[in-house]
């Protein structure tokens, strides 16, 4: 939190960036769907889509650092998964196709 709002000084002033808020929000956004006892990939989808994030590195993390929330039982394998997929974007042009992989396989874990 100190980070963001130091990055959002600008003058003498805190500007908040939008961007900042949205990207936390759908990351939010995507656990608390993921917890639902059916979690619906096409909302989830939607949901990352409308975000407009081109780079999920911090979606990974966020779903790793809160796996005990939508996994709990499962966290050993949400790393894993975890793992694998971040590794894979790398080699990957579309990586929204990459983190839909992801959550589709973690949708399998309920």
């Amino acid at each position: 939190m100190l980070n963001t709002i130091q990055l959002s000084i600008q003058g003498d002033e805190v500007v908040i960036d939008k961007s900042i808020l949205v990207s936390s929000n759908y990351m939010i956004q995507v656990v608390k769907m993921l917890s639902q006892p059916k979690p619906k990939w096409n909302e989830i989808r939607q949901v990352i889509a409308n975000s407009n994030v081109q780079d999920f590195e911090e979606l990974y993390r966020f779903l790793y650092d809160n796996a005990g929330v939508y996994a709990s039982g499962h966290e050993g394998m949400v790393a894993i998964l975890v793992n694998e997929y971040s590794y894979q974007a790398n080699f990957r042009i579309d990586k929204e196709i990459n983190i839909m992989a992801l959550i589709a396989k973690l949708i399998e874990l309920k």
